[in-house]
C-alpha cells in the first residue's frame, strides 16, 4: 500500500478487457478454493467489451480486493452477482452481494487506513487495507470506487468506475 500510495501515475499501461481482468481473478486457486468452501457461486454478466487502459496488476487487485470483501461478508450457498457495463465515458464493473451491508457507524470510515468492520458473524476484522488500496489504485487510474449498502436487499454493492 504504502509504494501505491507514494506513485504519482500509472508505469505500465496496457489495453485490456474487463473480462480478461475479471477471469483472471475468479480463476486463481486460492479464490476458486475460498468460494468452494462457502458454497458462493459466482454469476457474470459482462455487457462490455471495449478494452481500458490500465496498469493490469493494479486494476487485478482493486478487483480483487472487493470480490475478496463479497466473498467474505457473504452467507454461504449464495450467490455473488458481477456485471459490467458502459455508462457514458465509463466502463463500471459492480460487485453485489447478499451479506449483511456495512453498518451505519463504518460508512464514513470504510477507505480509511486500518479500518475494518468486523464480521458480523465471527467479530474478526480484515487489515484494514484493502478498500483504502482500491480507492488509490482507481484514483491512479482516473476513475472511483463507491461501496453502498443495496437498497432494497441485504448485501452491498461495489462498483469500479474505470473512464473509457
Amino acid at each position: 500500500l504504502a509504494k501505491v500510495e507514494r506513485k504519482q501515475g500509472l508505469e505500465n499501461i496496457e489495453s485490456v478487457k474487463a473480462e480478461d481482468i475479471i477471469n483472471d481473478v475468479i480463476n486463481s486457486p486460492a479464490r476458486k478454493g475460498l468460494l468452494a468452501s462457502q458454497s458462493i457461486s459466482l454469476d457474470c454478466t459482462i455487457e462490455a467489451s471495449t478494452p481500458i487502459k490500465v496498469e493490469r496488476i493494479l486494476a487485478e487487485q482493486a478487483f480483487s480486493n472487493i470480490l475478496d470483501n463479497a466473498i467474505k461478508f457473504s452467507p454461504n450457498t449464495s450467490t455473488i452477482q458481477i456485471d459490467v457495463i458502459e455508462q457514458n465515458k465509463w466502463l463500471t464493473i459492480k460487485v453485489i452481494d447478499s451479506g449483511p451491508g456495512i453498518p451505519d457507524y463504518a460508512k464514513k470510515k470504510i477507505f480509511n487506513r486500518f479500518y475494518s468492520a468486523p464480521h458480523p458473524e465471527t467479530g474478526k476484522r480484515g487489515n484494514g487495507l484493502g478498500l483504502r488500496f482500491a480507492k488509490k489504485i482507481m484514483t491512479l487510474h482516473g476513475g472511483s470506487i463507491a461501496v453502498n449498502n443495496r437498497a432494497m436487499n441485504n448485501g452491498a454493492e461495489a462498483v469500479l468506475r474505470f473512464p473509457k
